[in-house]
This record gives structure tokens, C-alpha cells and sequence, in this order.
């Protein structure tokens, strides 16, 4: 579950930035 994390955050950081 935490690669799953990992992977999304690379694909689309930017949608970290706005949570």
C-alpha cells in the first residue's frame, strides 16, 4: 500500500502540494 503512495506522488506530485 505504501508503493501505491509512492508511485502517485511521483506521477502527480503537484496533488500533494494541494492536500
Amino acid at each position: 500500500m505504501h508503493k501505491r503512495l509512492s508511485s502517485s506522488h511521483l506521477l502527480h506530485p503537484k496533488q500533494q502540494v494541494t492536500l
